[in-house]
Protein backbone atom coordinates (compact mmCIF):
# COMPACT_ATOMS: atom_id res chain seq x y z
CA UNK A 1 0.00 0.00 0.00
CA UNK A 2 2.92 2.60 0.83
CA UNK A 3 4.64 1.28 -2.29
CA UNK A 4 1.32 2.55 -4.07
CA UNK A 5 1.25 5.88 -3.01
CA UNK A 6 4.65 6.65 -3.31
CA UNK A 7 4.50 5.56 -6.74
CA UNK A 8 1.13 7.68 -7.30
CA UNK A 9 3.03 11.06 -5.80
CA UNK A 10 5.97 10.49 -7.57
CA UNK A 11 3.87 9.76 -10.87
CA UNK A 12 2.06 12.92 -10.10
CA UNK A 13 5.33 15.00 -9.35
CA UNK A 14 7.10 14.41 -12.66
CA UNK A 15 4.44 14.09 -15.36
CA UNK A 16 3.86 16.73 -17.61
CA UNK A 17 2.17 19.39 -16.23
CA UNK A 18 -1.83 19.71 -17.22
CA UNK A 19 -1.62 23.40 -17.20
CA UNK A 20 1.01 25.80 -18.23
CA UNK A 21 1.77 28.90 -16.43
CA UNK A 22 2.32 31.86 -18.67
CA UNK A 23 3.69 34.92 -17.33
CA UNK A 24 2.56 38.37 -19.53
CA UNK A 25 4.19 41.53 -18.21
CA UNK A 26 1.83 44.45 -18.88
CA UNK A 27 2.61 48.37 -18.98
CA UNK A 28 -0.34 50.71 -19.47
CA UNK A 29 0.52 53.86 -21.11
CA UNK A 30 -2.19 56.62 -18.90
CA UNK A 31 -2.59 59.46 -21.23
CA UNK A 32 -4.70 62.87 -20.53
CA UNK A 33 -8.43 61.96 -20.17
CA UNK A 34 -10.35 62.35 -23.82
CA UNK A 35 -13.08 64.93 -24.03
CA UNK A 36 -16.07 63.22 -25.61
CA UNK A 37 -19.77 64.22 -26.85
CA UNK A 38 -21.47 63.63 -23.75
CA UNK A 39 -18.27 62.52 -21.34
CA UNK A 40 -14.85 62.90 -20.35
CA UNK A 41 -13.07 59.38 -20.63
CA UNK A 42 -9.85 58.08 -18.66
CA UNK A 43 -7.65 56.59 -21.42
CA UNK A 44 -4.46 54.51 -21.38
CA UNK A 45 -2.93 53.21 -24.77
CA UNK A 46 -4.84 50.01 -25.91
CA UNK A 47 -7.51 51.01 -23.66
CA UNK A 48 -11.45 48.96 -23.87
CA UNK A 49 -14.22 50.28 -22.30
CA UNK A 50 -16.91 48.57 -19.34
CA UNK A 51 -20.37 49.25 -19.37
CA UNK A 52 -20.00 52.09 -16.69
CA UNK A 53 -17.28 53.65 -19.28
CA UNK A 54 -14.14 53.25 -17.35
CA UNK A 55 -11.11 51.94 -19.32
CA UNK A 56 -9.81 48.08 -18.73
CA UNK A 57 -6.97 46.05 -19.54
CA UNK A 58 -7.44 43.05 -21.84
CA UNK A 59 -6.06 40.02 -23.82
CA UNK A 60 -7.27 36.97 -26.10
CA UNK A 61 -5.57 33.53 -26.59
CA UNK A 62 -7.09 31.43 -29.65
CA UNK A 63 -7.49 27.89 -28.63
CA UNK A 64 -6.85 28.32 -24.79
CA UNK A 65 -8.62 28.18 -21.65
CA UNK A 66 -7.57 30.17 -18.51
CA UNK A 67 -8.30 28.22 -15.47
CA UNK A 68 -7.33 30.89 -12.73
CA UNK A 69 -4.87 34.30 -13.25
CA UNK A 70 -3.46 36.54 -10.66
CA UNK A 71 -0.88 39.64 -10.75
CA UNK A 72 2.35 39.68 -9.58
CA UNK A 73 5.06 42.97 -9.55
CA UNK A 74 2.08 45.51 -9.34
CA UNK A 75 3.32 48.80 -9.57
CA UNK A 76 0.54 51.43 -8.94
CA UNK A 77 0.27 55.30 -8.71
CA UNK A 78 -2.24 57.29 -6.78
CA UNK A 79 -4.91 58.20 -8.77
CA UNK A 80 -4.24 62.07 -10.36
CA UNK A 81 -6.48 64.32 -8.35
CA UNK A 82 -7.95 65.89 -11.56
CA UNK A 83 -9.25 62.75 -12.83
CA UNK A 84 -10.73 61.71 -9.79
CA UNK A 85 -14.10 63.65 -10.60
CA UNK A 86 -14.27 61.20 -13.64
CA UNK A 87 -14.88 58.09 -11.35
CA UNK A 88 -18.02 58.12 -9.81
CA UNK A 89 -18.51 56.77 -6.39
CA UNK A 90 -15.13 55.92 -5.92
CA UNK A 91 -15.51 54.54 -2.23
CA UNK A 92 -17.34 51.63 -4.38
CA UNK A 93 -13.46 50.61 -6.11
CA UNK A 94 -12.47 46.98 -5.32
CA UNK A 95 -9.69 46.68 -2.67
CA UNK A 96 -7.53 45.13 -5.10
CA UNK A 97 -7.05 44.86 -9.31
CA UNK A 98 -9.79 42.81 -10.38
CA UNK A 99 -9.03 40.30 -13.49
CA UNK A 100 -12.15 38.39 -14.94
CA UNK A 101 -11.50 35.60 -17.23
CA UNK A 102 -13.98 34.46 -19.79
CA UNK A 103 -14.08 30.89 -21.94
CA UNK A 104 -15.85 31.52 -25.10
CA UNK A 105 -16.90 28.97 -27.86
CA UNK A 106 -18.08 30.09 -31.11
CA UNK A 107 -18.10 29.10 -34.61
CA UNK A 108 -15.05 30.62 -35.19
CA UNK A 109 -13.00 28.87 -32.46
CA UNK A 110 -12.16 28.70 -29.17
CA UNK A 111 -10.91 31.98 -26.49
CA UNK A 112 -10.10 32.46 -23.85
CA UNK A 113 -10.43 36.04 -22.22
CA UNK A 114 -8.46 37.73 -19.50
CA UNK A 115 -10.01 41.39 -18.69
CA UNK A 116 -7.90 43.94 -15.73
CA UNK A 117 -9.56 46.46 -14.15
CA UNK A 118 -6.83 48.87 -13.54
CA UNK A 119 -8.56 51.05 -10.93
CA UNK A 120 -8.47 50.59 -6.46
CA UNK A 121 -9.29 52.01 -3.49
CA UNK A 122 -6.14 51.17 -1.45
CA UNK A 123 -6.26 52.82 2.23
CA UNK A 124 -8.81 55.40 0.99
CA UNK A 125 -6.61 56.08 -1.68
CA UNK A 126 -8.06 55.74 -5.21
CA UNK A 127 -5.26 54.16 -7.50
CA UNK A 128 -4.13 53.06 -10.82
CA UNK A 129 -2.30 50.18 -12.25
CA UNK A 130 0.72 51.14 -14.12
CA UNK A 131 2.49 47.86 -14.26
CA UNK A 132 2.49 43.94 -13.32
CA UNK A 133 3.07 40.67 -14.44
CA UNK A 134 -0.38 38.86 -15.14
CA UNK A 135 0.33 35.03 -14.33
CA UNK A 136 -2.21 33.01 -16.02
CA UNK A 137 -2.43 29.14 -15.94
CA UNK A 138 -4.10 28.07 -19.21
CA UNK A 139 -4.70 24.71 -20.76
CA UNK A 140 -5.23 23.54 -24.15
CA UNK A 141 -8.91 24.14 -25.49
CA UNK A 142 -10.60 20.92 -25.24
CA UNK A 143 -13.82 22.17 -27.40
CA UNK A 144 -14.03 21.67 -30.92
CA UNK A 145 -16.43 23.32 -33.22
CA UNK A 146 -17.78 21.55 -35.87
Amino acid sequence: MRTRIVHTILFILFSPSLFAQSLHPISLQWKEPVVGQDKTYLVFEGSGYNEKGLPIYGDIFENKKIESAFLSDVVTTPLPLEWTALIENKSALPADFEIRITNKYANSGNYAVYEIFPFRLNNGVPEILISATVNLEMTKSEMTVG
